[in-house]
């Protein structure tokens, strides 16, 4: 039996930014050595990025399309990102019958690959939501590159002999990314007029830099304090549809164990430093901090606007208090507490200062409040923060600093007694309310 040839390497198409991105995987490609290949989405260009002839390709797979069908190598571009969430494990799951493995090139906003106009029913999702999605049906995934906009998987193993000949590539392709980014963004500032400078949200200083654009949504960093921010702030019609289609229960519950040990040991640290023993939890979750309180010896409550949580929470934890209601709706009801978990909530917030406000009103005086967020200016972070992950809107679109959040709590009434620099980007702060 005649063994078919392989799939050719086209001629290199002009160096645009989708050819950068899937060059990254171009040694990847070449060892692999496919006989065939299946590409789906958008994928004319990016076949030809990737300098690989295809053999097969389907604009919009489906059950029908994908039946029988078997390949070296499948390529998806621009088309997981635009399948509703309730379809795409069954997507997920047809290509890998079709082969184990396949690259995906998925657009991080709301901009089809090379548009300039909002795909319809496209879903803004982010690196680090896509990898575990893309592990439920294939056995190895890892990101080949990152960038503010779009994100590149493989699903192979590469092999430890072309490891270093790779990095290096990489790390050229990645500089020619950033670069590229850079041009785009100051091309459209040229092009476009400027959004109107906003007021930094923590030390209400004017003028801000303008960093450019992440997800379709404008992005400031405060000359004063550091403050990172996206102004205009998300409607809340964006935000809902975000959240309603986010996995976010199933990840806390795996990880349940390891949360109700870290706030019962920050909870007995700080229990010693608080004039009472009511507990608050805001973004709690499925509850494990709350019942770690309530062991703990305090009356503990817990309070999110995810009412599927707060009704897990309530069966996991009866002997703990549960509230499907807003910080400030508990501020306005009268309600007190010694002390206060926020933990990763912040970063969520349009208006982090009437935030801060309702935690003030909610603690009784000489009550302590913890937050966690993710730290902006550590040393870790890269230099472009447009391309680090924790830069997401809609759903992270304020980040703080240990200025800027002391300036943010100062100026609202709270006196911030720790926020040290730690090895892991995760900024940690314990403030007082002065009795």
């Amino acid at each position: 039996m005649t063994q078919s040839a392989p799939a050719a390497i086209a001629p290199a198409p002009t160096l645009d930014r989708t050819t950068r991105l899937w060059r990254l995987i171009e040694p990847d490609v070449r060892e692999l050595h496919p006989h065939s290949v299946l590409c789906c989405g958008e994928t004319p260009d990016v076949a030809a990025a990737a300098k690989i002839a295809v053999q097969t390709e389907i604009a919009s797979p489906a059950a029908a399309a994908l039946a029988g069908r078997t390949s070296d190598l499948v390529i998806c571009a621009g088309l997981l990102e635009r399948t509703p969430v309730s379809e795409l494990d069954a997507l997920l799951q047809q290509l890998r019958q079709v082969s184990a493995r396949a690259v995906f090139h998925i657009s991080t906003c709301s901009r089809p690959l090379g548009g300039t106009t909002p795909t319809p029913n496209c879903t803004v999702r982010y690196a680090d939501w896509w990898r575990p999605k893309l592990r439920q049906a294939f056995e190895h995934v890892e990101p080949v590159a990152t960038s503010a906009n779009d994100v590149v998987f493989k699903t192979w193993k590469s092999s430890p002999l072309q490891l270093p000949l790779r990095a290096w590539r990489r790390v050229r392709a990645q500089a020619a990314l950033r670069q590229d980014a850079a041009a785009t963004t100051a091309q459209s500032i040229e092009s476009s007029a400027r959004p109107p400078a906003p007021v930094c949200l923590s030390c209400e200083a004017p003028s801000p830099e303008y960093l450019g654009d992440k997800n379709d949504y404008h992005v400031w960093k405060c000359r004063r304090c550091s403050l990172v921010f996206v102004n205009p702030m998300p409607t809340g019609a964006e935000i809902d549809e975000f959240y309603s289609q986010h996995p976010r229960n199933d990840k806390y519950l795996r990880k349940s164990g390891g949360k109700f040990r870290r706030a019962r040991w920050r909870i007995m640290r700080l229990k010693r430093l608080v004039p009472g023993r009511r507990f608050l939890d805001i973004g709690c979750s499925i509850g494990s901090s709350v019942d770690a309180a309530r062991m703990a010896g305090f009356e503990a409550t817990g309070i999110d606007l995810d009412p599927q949580s707060i009704e897990f929470a309530a069966q996991q934890y009866p002997q703990c208090r549960f509230l499907h209601v807003s910080s400030s709706e508990l501020a306005r009801r009268g309600e007190k507490f010694d002390l206060i978990f926020s933990t990763e909530v912040i970063e969520h917030v349009t208006d982090p200062q009437a935030f801060v406000d309702d935690l003030r009103a909610l603690l009784n005086p000489g009550g302590i409040v913890f937050l966690t967020t993710p730290h902006a200016t550590h040393f870790r972070i890269p230099h472009d923060i447009l391309s680090w992950y924790g830069l997401k809107p809609p759903e992270h679109i304020v980040l703080f600093g240990r200025k800027s959040i002391t300036a943010l709590f100062e100026r609202r009434g709270l006196e911030v007694l720790s926020a040290p620099l730690r090895l892991k980007t995760t900024l940690k702060v314990v403030a007082r309310r002065a009795a």
